[in-house]
């Protein structure tokens, strides 16, 4: 029997995908992720030696699958020759779990971002004060961005937004853009330790290779969404938070958490939960006022997967895409 498989562009995928479905989408899978529904394969690096290369670059492939229908495969490249000058290329491919033939083939990088933030926003439901109103951001990239984004999806009721990063003309310029795309008050500050010490919740997205957030920065009571690379928060925090691990295990061995544990810091058993296990609840979300609850995003190739067939599915139903037939009835020989 011959299957086809759709060709999904960028600019389709952002006709076809809202944040506010991917919030949902989003708390879908993580609950999956708990049941042992949805679940991460090994990680593969692509790190051919430059110096055969003519155009040197490097990547990695990440596995997946939802139980029972669904397969993926994404796959990120590196490099400084990309199109879009972003200097990597992300692509998705989702798999009839049962034929294993692909059903889609997608652009990942408009994905990735949205996925990533609103990721950021179920942890906020679930593990950050009723009452929390100053949301503070510690970087000006796309991850602050789409975290951002996805706390106005839910309609958290910010009542200020503080915005710190290095560059003044980034930081000036994220806040006259995310207070027009939000609604909310959003205002640069010149402070890290500012922006820090007055979250209600905070939402960390800096791409630095050193802590940019000190422990005792941090009250009590504060969410933490700790979204970007895994050096930027100073290990000691750990010790004082309730760590919840979109995925536990991945945390332990990838994410945040695992600067800490390697530093001797903490143990692995510093990690509570998987943010699927409090959804479902199998075990504690935030269970009082003072307590600091830090959410640790390393990010699960399943997210993309959960996330591309959701817009699979729509641009089925819609006529979007392109379709190519990759597999047939006819025989090899």
């Amino acid at each position: 029997m011959s299957q086809d498989s759709l060709v999904i562009s960028g600019k389709d995928i952002r006709k076809l995908l809202t944040m506010e479905d991917d919030v949902a989408t989003q708390e879908n899978l993580f609950s999956l992720n708990a049941q042992g529904k949805a679940w991460c394969g090994e990680t593969a690096w692509i790190q051919p030696d430059s110096k055969v290369q003519t155009y040197p670059a490097e990547g990695k492939m990440m596995t997946g699958g939802i139980e029972p229908d669904w397969w993926g495969v994404k796959n990120i490249f590196y490099g400084e020759y990309d199109p879009d000058g972003r200097r990597r290329v992300a692509i998705l491919t989702i798999f009839d779990a049962k034929t294993l033939c692909p059903v889609a083939v997608m652009e990942c990088l408009y994905i990735l971002n949205v996925r990533t933030g609103a990721g950021a926003a179920v942890a906020t439901k679930h593990l950050a004060r009723k009452d929390a109103r100053v949301i503070g951001v510690l970087g000006s990239g796309a991850t602050a961005w789409f975290s951002l984004l996805a706390h106005r999806a839910i309609d958290w009721p910010a009542s200020k937004v503080q915005i710190y990063s290095r560059s003044e003309e980034r930081r000036n310029t994220f806040a006259e853009k995310m207070s027009s795309e939000t609604g909310y008050n959003v205002v640069p500050v010149d402070s890290a330790e500012k922006v820090v010490r007055e979250a209600e919740i905070l939402i960390t997205g800096t791409a630095t290779l050193e802590p940019v957030l000190e422990a005792d920065w941090v009250q009590p009571g504060t969410h933490v969404n700790a979204m970007g690379q895994k050096w930027e928060i100073d290990p000691q925090l750990y010790t004082r938070t309730k760590n919840v691990g979109d995925e536990a295990m991945t945390g332990i061995t990838d994410g945040k958490l695992s600067v800490a544990i390697e530093a001797g810091v903490i143990t692995k058993e510093a990690m509570h939960a998987g943010l699927g296990e409090v959804i479902e609840g199998m075990k504690s979300g935030r269970t009082g006022e003072d307590e600091i609850t830090l959410f640790d995003s390393s990010g699960l190739c399943v997210q993309d997967i959960a996330t591309g067939v959701h817009v699979y599915k729509l641009a089925r139903e819609k006529g979007i895409g392109r379709s190519v037939e990759f597999h047939h009835d006819e025989p090899l020989w």
